[in-house]
């Protein structure tokens, strides 16, 4: 019947990824503000059995927003004096200059795109997760420092679903099964009696 019917491949849609907001949670100061970490290289242990950091990593991942706020409160309590938080000093009054900001991040890596924005990843503060989308929107937004940017594409690459950019996923093709014919009984065509003609 494929062909008298007309069968053909059902093709599947796939749902459309909803769009995610550009939002970032705000800069972290771990040491708290006005101060900063003197010891980068001291480590501390997130959480009961959770994972070890340096200082110095920690304190880019505050500056990069990546920390929720309630993580970076916690730690502001806890590492002042493993990290060696000091006193940041003070510059001298100046004329007026424009806030700096980091160089745009292609968080993929140059020519790639998230595609899996809704997807979680695991980054940095005591099993913490991102939407690969808040990622991406961080580096575009110029939040994210360059020695972080430089490590994000061989941690979430494969995750986060990175393609060349403007190149949209490709569905698996759907082949339809083949119709074999049932030949266990050979079906015999009913005899056929001419009526009778009368002169």
């Amino acid at each position: 019947i494929f062909d008298v019917c007309g069968c053909t491949a059902v093709v599947t849609t796939p749902a459309p990824v909803p769009e995610v907001a550009p939002s970032i949670f705000p800069v972290c100061s771990i040491c708290g503000d006005g101060f900063a970490v003197g010891n980068g290289a001291a480590t501390i242990q997130l959480g009961e059995g959770g994972v070890t950091e340096t200082c110095a990593r920690l304190e880019l991942g505050g500056q990069a927003a990546l920390i929720p706020p309630s993580a970076c409160a916690t730690l502001q309590t806890e590492i002042f004096d493993t990290c060696g938080c000091a006193a940041t000093p003070t510059a001298a009054p100046g004329p007026d200059v424009a806030p700096a900001s980091f160089p745009s991040c292609t968080v993929c890596g140059e020519g790639f795109e998230v595609t899996q924005p809704e997807t979680l990843i695991q980054f940095g503060v005591g099993g913490e997760v991102q939407q690969c989308g808040l990622v991406q929107a961080g580096g575009l937004a110029n939040l994210i420092p360059p020695e972080v940017c430089a490590i994000l594409p061989g941690a979430i690459f494969d995750v986060c679903g990175c393609s060349a950019v403007g190149v949209p996923a490709t569905p698996a093709p759907v082949t339809p099964a083949p119709v074999t014919p049932d030949t266990s009984a050979p079906v015999t065509p009913a005899p056929v009696t001419p009526a009778p003609v009368t002169p």
